[in-house]
């Protein structure tokens, strides 16, 4: 049933349920009201039912409920009683069964404590790591991978922590199958149906794995796509598809495409639950994943790995505002904007995150202003010697104004 007929049946089914519910508050007398008896308008609604798909039996009750009104004015008190019972409670399972249920609530997911793309982990003691120190001492960072961020402009701790993503993909977005959305990311919860591994009949070295996955809502296919010569022999296909046998569930993040078998995840982020309510031990499933601007032979999923070390080092970025100042211009320390916009944990925090440093751009942007104002106060003017007599020009000006100066503009002038 759509909104249009949805409001039909309310609007059919109100008068009924108020006339209803005022003659069983008032004792059942056959309430008389501006125009005609209870049972007179019960009889001329039900006769009159709006032109709806209504479910087979739904006319012939209303015929029975009619005619039982034929006799209400002389039936005891009991049989009134009753037949009003039976017709607000008819009325109430119908629109029960025509009115569209409320959509389900989105799955529930546990992340590990400390998880994240970029979680604020603390550093080992012996890597007295600080803003100032070059990229190359961190863990995994070799003269090759340093020279790749060297073409960033990232040279130095303090360069990583500015380097802002440009764009953050929601995969903290949980729905339920029937309520995914065609060009969406989100992040969905479901059990396995099937499983099959298979390589492209058109590319040797490209093996695909299909999954059909269920919810209490609906059933979607996900596909990933294995490029390489290894991943297409049948041994490593079996092994796929042992990970994630039939019942298993499976948290999902991806991109909602609409193909020619409905909707489906191509490519997306796959992690089996111990449980329905498992803890997610992914990095990036149903989170908030910053993406960044990349250069050649730089990994996005390496690049974010950086920030596990670099995180913890933003409390000692320095903070230019009073805790009194940031209470009074409503913002966050510096620290945590910058972990709330490498790492956020909701879409809230990376708001927080956002705002004071933009709050921080428009203050040094002020300061700047304020500073070249002051500077330029500070400077005597120099002085401008006009001598009138010098080919008359001054006087000639002056005389082709359309107006003679007054008194103050004299004053100027001189």
């Amino acid at each position: 049933m759509n909104r249009e007929q949805l409001e039909l049946l309310l609007n059919w089914l109100r008068p009924l349920q108020k006339a209803l519910n005022l003659e069983a508050d008032q004792g059942f007398p056959d309430v008389q009201g501006r125009q005609q008896r209870f049972h007179q308008f019960l009889q001329a609604e039900l006769n009159r039912p709006p032109d709806l798909p209504f479910p087979p039996g739904v006319a012939d009750r209303l015929i029975r409920l009619r005619q039982g009104y034929d006799t209400y004015t002389t039936a005891e008190l009991s049989g009134r009683r009753r037949l009003v019972t039976e017709t607000r409670q008819w009325l109430h399972e119908l629109r029960l069964r025509l009115e569209p249920s409320a959509p389900m609530a989105p799955p529930k997911l546990r992340h590990r404590d400390g998880a994240g793309a970029a979680s604020a982990r603390p550093l080992p003691a012996q890597r007295a790591l600080t803003l100032d120190s070059p990229l190359v001492e961190l863990s995994g960072v070799g003269p090759k991978l340093a020279a790749r961020l060297a073409t960033l402009g990232l040279l130095l701790v303090r360069d990583l922590l500015r380097y802002y993503p440009r764009d953050h993909v929601d995969y903290a977005r949980l729905r339920r199958i029937e309520a995914l959305v065609v060009g969406e990311t989100a992040t969905l919860v479901a059990t396995v149906r099937r499983c099959n591994g298979f390589v492209s009949p058109k590319n040797p070295n490209l093996a695909i794995l299909e999954l059909q996955l269920q919810d209490p809502t609906g059933r979607l296919k996900v596909t990933r796509f294995l490029a390489g010569k290894r991943f297409s022999s049948t041994a490593y296909l079996k092994g796929q598809q042992r990970l994630y046998p039939v019942g298993a569930q499976v948290a999902v993040s991806g991109l909602v495409k609409d193909g020619a078998y409905g909707l489906s995840f191509q490519d997306p982020l796959i992690e089996v639950l111990d449980s329905a309510d498992g803890t997610i031990k992914s990095d990036q499933i149903g989170r908030l994943l910053p993406v960044y601007p990349l250069t050649e032979g730089l990994a996005a999923d390496r690049f974010r790995q950086l920030f596990t070390q670099v995180l913890p080092l933003t409390r000692q970025w320095p903070e230019p505002l009073s805790s009194l100042e940031q209470q009074r211009y409503g913002v966050i320390p510096v620290a945590d904007a910058l972990t709330a916009l490498h790492a956020p944990k909701t879409r809230e925090d990376l708001d927080h995150g956002r705002q004071r440093l933009v709050f921080d751009e428009f203050l040094l942007l002020q300061l700047g202003l304020l500073r070249r104002r002051s500077e330029l106060r500070s400077r005597s003017a120099p002085e401008l010697l006009i001598d009138r007599q010098v080919d008359g020009l001054v006087e000639r000006f002056l005389a082709l104004l359309p107006f003679r100066f007054t008194a103050a503009q004299s004053r100027v002038f001189a």
